[in-house]
């Protein structure tokens, strides 16, 4: 029994070296190609070399040779020969050599080192000594492991003295963003898949390659299960207290111990506010900014007037995310409730949602009035999928209203809301090879709100919702962008609202969901707002291409995905990889949160 135990603990210990020795590998593989990439902190965006990230007192020796030495060791089959003494000399051998090799040319390129580890891995892989499933838990094991240890420091910030990455205490954390941010310099390039996936998705189905792939996910997946559907409830109560720990973060005391505003636009909202305060004329809201907010406006004065006997008015705009964003969690749970028929699914959803750039660069920016606008939004879309579902034309009635609503609210929202139920009837009609009588009745509520925006412009003196697009993109969009649209790309996700939009899991994930998912309806719907962001990202610069982005429902079409993890028919790879994704998310949102002040 003992030696079953001995024996289960040299091969744990292998695998986890084995594993830990190829992620040191890749990381002192970035540390020497000199990667330039960029991260927000203290609110200020800085570029970073990825060497300097591994300072030059770990002597990546010390680092890798425990590993090696581990690895050649306890792997017994490394080479087949018969003769043990022969097999010992040649472990003692390859390991002597190897730290010869690095003493002696040491100083004359990291290179030479990054070779060491090289033979012994391609080795091992092709004399097939190691077992993928093994090596599969063992990454994910150290990769926990590490995100642990960051997230932990991460959380410790507000107990500790001293600047973000002060000190060695920040060594794991400053790491982990580190190698989040060189996997974030993709993100252009996944956005442009994203985006353009109507391109090559026809030529993946006439290979078949979609449904090949569609096919394995549900081959390794369940349908239902039991053991994880009851838990729905707790996991929606999650997340909807995660989304009030997080705005209010930033402002716990001893990071923000002056209580500044983290937010960008409170200003704004502050003197708009006071001027209908002034003017004693609620329709003062409907001339400010253009017009394109009025709705926004008033509720948030209504807030301010219900708080004003405890909270000055600075206060209570810039807490306005503890109300929006635990409201907006809850409405996404109903959409992805009519959406996924189900509720685990749907508190997923909303979980996911809490990670998303609707709150870290809501928070940032001081998007306010486009978060409001995105709760209605939601509603509209809801009502949308029950209308086409259930046929009744009291949905449409509601998708109607909300729809005002949302251009009340929000215009530019709007306007992204419209184009996208446009392309969603244009994807529909093309794949149905016809108007359908209920997607023609979706148009005339479409037309009908376009025509009520030009009325209210009409009567008020104000311009459109497309004219007051167009006086913004008339510098933002043109064949001038289009030259710089990689570096406008780049700029969005690497630099421009603290490069928050760099969450590659997230990406990855939309772009998992557009292989996989069945091309129904649903599929139409969600991905028509995926596809509306192909235009700016050729044609408008970064300030049009943040406003677009900020509105897809990149967490809802990635929680598809996430769910499918959670019902893998391998319940500890499903654990694993579960808990290494929300490790990667929780440490974007408090790092981004954290770097507010």
């Amino acid at each position: 029994m003992s030696s079953m135990i001995e024996e289960r603990l040299q091969i744990n210990i292998f695998y986890h070296s084995f594993a830990f020795l190829i992620l040191a590998y890749i990381i002192f593989i970035l540390a020497s190609s000199n990667i330039r990439f960029y991260e927000t902190v203290h609110r200020i965006t800085y570029p970073f070399i990825f060497d300097t990230i591994i300072s030059e007192e770990y002597d990546p020796l010390l680092i890798l040779l425990p590993s090696i030495i581990c690895c050649v060791l306890l792997n017994n089959k490394i080479i087949q020969l018969n003769n043990n003494m022969t097999l010992a000399i040649i472990k003692i051998a390859y390991i002597t050599i190897s730290i010869v090799i690095y003493i002696l040319f040491k100083n004359l390129s990291d290179l030479l080192f990054l070779i060491l580890p090289l033979p012994l891995i391609i080795f091992l892989v092709l004399k097939g000594q190691i077992t993928t499933n093994r090596l599969v838990y063992s990454l994910l094991i150290i990769a926990i492991v590490f995100e642990s240890i960051a997230f932990i420091t991460w959380l410790s910030y507000p107990l500790i003295d001293g600047r973000i990455y002060g000190d060695d205490r920040w060594i794991f954390a400053r790491l982990e963003s580190a190698v989040f941010y060189i996997a974030g310099l993709s993100s252009p390039i996944i956005t442009l898949l994203i985006f353009f996936s109507y391109v090559y998705i026809p030529l993946l189905k006439n290979f078949r390659i979609n449904e090949r792939f569609a096919s394995y996910i549900k081959s390794i997946t369940q349908l239902k299960s039991n053991n994880i559907e009851r838990y729905y409830k707790y996991i929606l109560i999650n997340a909807i207290i995660l989304s009030i720990v997080f705005t209010y973060y930033p402002y716990i005391p001893t990071i923000n111990p002056d209580k500044v505003s983290v937010s960008v636009d409170v200003v704004y909202y502050v003197q708009f506010i006071n001027e209908i305060i002034n003017s004693n004329d609620l329709g003062k809201a409907f001339y400010l900014a253009d017009g394109d907010r009025p709705l926004s406006l008033l509720f948030f004065l209504a807030v301010y007037k219900l708080l004003s006997f405890m909270f000055d008015l600075e206060t209570v705009i810039k807490s306005l995310p503890l109300i929006l964003a635990p409201i907006l969690i809850y409405v996404i749970y109903r959409f992805s409730l009519i959406l996924y028929n189900d509720r685990f699914d749907a508190s997923v959803t909303a979980l996911i949602s809490v990670f998303s750039y609707h709150v870290t660069i809501g928070i940032y920016a001081g998007f306010f009035a486009n978060w409001f606008a995105l709760i209605i939004m939601y509603i509209t879309m809801a009502s949308i999928v029950l209308y086409l579902r259930n046929k009744e034309k009291r949905y449409l009635i509601y998708a109607l209203i909300t729809l005002e609503l949302v251009m009340l609210s929000h215009v530019y929202t709007w306007t992204y809301l419209i184009a996208s139920l446009l392309v969603f009837v244009l994807i529909t009609s093309i794949s149905n090879r016809r108007l359908d009588k209920h997607i023609m009745l979706l148009i005339v509520i479409i037309a009908a709100s376009i025509i009520s925006d030009l009325a209210r412009a009409y009567i008020l003196g104000l311009p459109t919702g497309v004219e007051a697009d167009l006086s913004i993109a008339k510098n933002s969009i043109g064949y001038e962008q289009f030259l710089k649209r990689y570096y406008n790309l780049s700029f969005t996700f690497t630099t421009y609202v603290g490069g928050y939009f760099t969450n590659i899991i997230m990406l990855l994930l939309v772009l998992l969901w557009i292989v996989n998912a069945r091309k129904d309806l649903d599929y139409m719907l969600l991905a028509s707002f995926l596809y509306v962001g192909s235009l700016p990202t050729l044609f408008g610069d970064y300030v049009v291409q943040t406003r677009i982005f900020y509105n897809i429902p990149f967490s809802i079409v990635a929680s598809y995905m996430i769910v499918r993890v959670l019902r893998l028919n391998n319940r500890n790879l499903a654990v694993l990889l579960f808990s290494f994704i929300m490790l990667v998310m929780l440490n974007y949102v408090v790092r981004a949160l954290s770097n507010l002040v």
